[in-house]
């Protein structure tokens, strides 16, 4: 069943290569313009241009670090259990990729304080 732990390798790099990807999109091209279909949409991060920009490279730096870092550790994880039952990598898989959503939703709430404290 090694088809199903490649699977599992796929799914679990998601979410940080999302991560690294927006990450260096909103740190080096954010959206220009504050809008309502792409970028960090918060009440505060629209509430002029200036916020606009400056959450964007601050989530964009974020995301891109925490994002590389748990890439590199869902790999690791993931080489640990290679040719482990269906359940464990099933088990672990989900564990890690619910670590991982925790990890990416961080960054915004540190981004929000921060521009809070800015204001």
């Amino acid at each position: 069943m090694e088809w199903f732990w490649w699977l599992m390798l796929f799914f679990s790099l998601l979410i940080p290569s999302m991560m690294v990807i927006f990450g260096v999109v909103f740190m080096y091209k954010p959206p220009k313009k504050i809008n309502m279909l792409y970028g960090y949409r918060t009440k505060r991060s629209m509430k002029d241009d200036k916020s606009w920009i400056y959450a964007h490279h601050f989530l964009g730096r974020l995301w891109a670090m925490w994002g590389s870092i748990i890439f590199f550790w869902s790999i690791i994880i993931l080489i640990s259990i290679f040719r482990k039952p269906v359940e464990t990598i099933s088990w672990i898989d989900f564990a890690l990729i619910m670590g991982q959503i925790i990890i990416m939703l961080i960054p915004v709430f540190i981004t929000e304080n921060e521009l809070k404290s800015k204001e």
